[in-house]
């Protein structure tokens, strides 16, 4: 088998819990993390710096290797992926034949193209975890360790089963959220419209009209919708220019340490979604602590693979927290106790369930309980959010119409007093 090792810089931490940090030649990142825990050292961050599994040379990148690196597979796609490799293991096909034959029916062309490498190097002799783990904008570091796990124990098919399960619940969670978002986009959409519209050709209309009029001195609401619609048709392209620079500013803002960590925590924050939130990643953090637990990883090893499916970075500097409480010999119940994030609830069993040896069935069982919550909520969610939608439009429609009515029935007034 050819391989050629790629260089890695590493952060890690020795046993009493002191930092240190340095460089590895391997095959792979899952290789380098291999050699770092040989060296006695628990691998926090593991970088390539290089080698062939590196970039390619910018003149050879064609525009869908571009697009590529700019995007990820959808759950969707692993999804169907998971399946498909199930039941090619399930019926004892060749595994080289069977992901040629899935390739043929995928269409995403970032999943299609690690599926064409990871056959040329199962036909070289390596293992399907290590071909996966050249391809983490396919495979997260979770899905590689546990197809590791069911090659090396004989049970692939029992973890491409669970990891089918995991997936099928992300994906399912991720398109209840945006389903139930859906009806209030749409209705902020139709307001911003309606604005657009009242303050670029109505409002100005109607200012004419009081104007031609002599209304004399307007009321606050008029002169407030008057004076924003001035402000509207006078600066609309510097507007449509903020609002696209602010748009791409925040992406990069949020894509920063200190940006994520804020966005992140503000989003923990908002009523109705802020909780829900919580609850999956609980779900999550239960799920695949139980499957990596059980799959025979220590607990500091399980939450440090775990981090990198959790998406709120204050529930994963959290874990983080847990597993560095770990390293001085604490337990896990009372680590997460200090969070911020876990519920005491939550805290409280896996506390009763590390001292009773269940930690297993605790986290399974906790599992179940959030997934119930979760459904219920996104099934209501958007009955929750209705109110704050009634309130907005009640609000815009109300000052709206006292702005257009406001001075009309003041006339009238007038007029009925000097008649």
């Amino acid at each position: 088998m050819m391989s050629t090792d790629t260089k890695f810089h590493f952060k890690a931490r020795k046993i009493n819990g002191e930092l240190t940090q340095g460089e590895i030649s391997a095959v792979s990142s899952k290789d380098a993390s291999d050699q770092i825990s040989k060296l006695g050292l628990i691998p926090i961050e593991i970088k390539s710096i290089g080698g062939a599994s590196g970039l390619k040379d910018l003149k050879n990148l064609t525009f869908t290797d571009l697009k590529n690196m700019m995007t990820q597979v959808p759950k969707n796609e692993l999804l169907a992926f998971t399946q498909q490799l199930h039941i090619i293991i399930s019926v004892g096909a060749p595994l080289i034949d069977g992901l040629k034959l899935i390739d043929k029916t995928t269409e995403h062309p970032l999943l299609k193209k690690a599926l064409i490498d990871i056959s040329n190097q199962l036909a070289e002799g390596s293992t399907l975890a290590h071909a996966m783990d050249k391809h983490p904008k396919v495979f997260n570091s979770v899905y590689v360790h546990m197809i590791n796990i069911g090659e090396e124990s004989g049970k692939l098919e029992t973890v491409l089963e669970r990891l089918y399960s995991i997936i099928e619940s992300e994906t399912d969670n991720r398109n209840k959220v945006k389903a139930a978002l859906f009806y209030p986009k749409m209705v902020f959409a139709m307001i911003g419209i309606v604005v657009v519209v009242m303050m670029n050709f109505i409002v100005p209309k109607v200012s004419l009209f009081y104007e031609k009029l002599g209304a004399g001195s307007l009321p606050l609401p008029t002169r407030m919708v008057i004076a924003t619609s001035d402000f509207f048709t006078n600066n609309f392209f510097i507007l449509i220019f903020i609002f696209v620079a602010s748009y791409f500013a925040f992406n990069k803002w949020v894509k920063t340490e200190k940006g994520r960590l804020m966005w992140d925590s503000f989003k923990l924050k908002i009523p109705v979604l802020g909780p829900l939130l919580i609850e999956i990643e609980m779900n999550s953090f239960c799920i695949i602590l139980q499957m990596l637990i059980l799959s025979g990883l220590s607990i500091v090893r399980s939450l440090e693979i775990l981090q990198g499916t959790l998406s709120n970075k204050i529930v994963i500097n959290d874990v983080d927290n847990c597993r560095k409480h770990l390293l001085t010999g604490g337990k896990i119940g009372e680590a997460l106790e200090k969070s911020r994030t876990f519920p005491p609830i939550l805290t409280g069993l896996i506390a009763i369930g590390e001292e009773g040896g269940s930690l297993e069935s605790v986290l399974e069982k906790s599992a179940r309980h959030y997934k119930m919550r979760i459904e219920y909520k996104l099934n209501n969610l958007a009955k929750a959010i209705e109110p704050f939608l009634l309130v907005v439009i009640f609000g815009i429609v109300l000052t709206l119409a006292l702005a257009v009515f406001l001075p009309i029935w003041n006339l009238s007034s007038a007029i009925k007093r000097g008649g």
